[in-house]
């Protein structure tokens, strides 16, 4: 009589390990229209938190302007003094719910400016065109801005940081670009002016910095006693 027997049989095994990796994840969205409107961003998305824990957030903000114009007409028999002209297109980032403060406790986005000025223009005499902006004649005088481009990029404070991270798909609360044109004028004499709004167009984007932890297999020493299994067959024979 055959008997056999199985004492045992040990398979191999392994360890997870973990890394943790710095990255870096984007969110952003564009704008455009005239600088006397009010832009609403509600296409930012939060952090989603599954990826990892959220380590600091920054906010780039750019906008450009171009465009506009400003008129200026003499209606008195004589020549004018000087004109001085200086244009700004403004411009601030807004949110109830957003914190838009940086470490320094500040704000980076607010009463942000395009400037370009004229001085020691000299309008001729009334031509005689009629009262009003009338674009024509050495009486009439008209200013088109330089336009220009500004850059701003802060953290956020890390204290609010949290404010920022959320699910997948989820968005940030509405954060509102206010926009707004100035126009300064100085003028001795009677003079007619007349204005319209420069154009903008401006990109904010959101950069999150986050800590991911990813799982690295790695053997342990007693699995390398068992690779691919281990039996013991102890054959007995009787008689």
């Amino acid at each position: 009589m055959n008997k056999t027997l199985v004492l045992g049989s040990i398979m191999s095994a392994g360890v997870l390990a973990s890394s943790v990796n710095a990255a870096t994840i984007q969110t952003s969205q564009a704008f455009s229209g005239f600088s006397s409107e009010s832009f609403n961003l509600n296409l930012l998305e939060k952090f989603d938190s599954s990826l990892g824990t959220l380590t600091g957030v920054n906010v780039h903000y750019t906008i450009t302007s171009s465009g506009g114009l400003a008129q200026y007409d003499n209606e008195a028999g004589s020549a004018t003094g000087s004109i001085d002209v200086s244009h700004g297109v403004t411009s601030s980032l807004n949110s109830g719910s957003t914190p838009l403060v940086n470490n320094g406790f500040s704000t980076s986005w607010s009463n942000l400016e395009i400037q370009s000025s004229e001085s020691g223009v000299v309008l001729g005499a009334n031509d005689g065109d009629g009262a009003g902006v009338q674009s024509t004649g050495s009486d009439y005088y008209e200013f088109s801005p330089a336009g220009g481009t500004l850059n701003t990029n802060s953290d956020i404070y890390t204290g609010a940081i949290g404010a920022y991270a959320g699910n997948s798909g989820e968005y940030l609360p509405v954060i509102t670009v206010v926009t707004g044109q100035s126009l300064t004028t100085t003028a001795d004499g009677a003079v007619s002016t007349g204005s319209s709004p420069s154009i903008v167009n401006g990109l904010l984007t959101i950069t999150y910095t986050y800590d991911s932890v990813v799982a690295v297999p790695e053997p342990s020493s007693t699995a390398l006693l068992g690779l691919g299994g281990m039996a013991l067959i102890l054959r007995r024979r009787r008689s």
